[in-house]
């Protein structure tokens, strides 16, 4: 079974045509998944519940990083509430 991506990370380079970017920006929200923006600009889009802003590259890869962290740990924690019921 192939797994859907959870997240799409856009980054908006100075002097670049965003057009088909911003279709698959669209298209991530539409689907549910959370986006990650990296730009220096002002954005309409980046006030939506799962818009995550930042300033550079490397800061949403930690903030990606983080999350998937946390997404594991949630992961096998209930995994293991469900083989161990208290």
């Amino acid at each position: 079974m192939q797994r859907r991506p959870t997240f799409y990370c856009f980054r908006d380079l100075s002097g670049e045509n965003q057009c088909g970017g911003l279709i698959e920006m669209g298209a991530a929200l539409a689907s549910g998944r959370q986006l990650f923006l990296v730009s220096e600009n002002w954005w309409s889009v980046e006030h939506h519940a799962r818009v995550r802003k930042f300033k550079s590259l490397e800061h949403a890869v930690t903030a990606i990083k983080a999350m998937q962290t946390g997404e594991g740990a949630r992961r096998l924690a209930v995994v293991s509430s469900t083989r161990n019921p208290g």
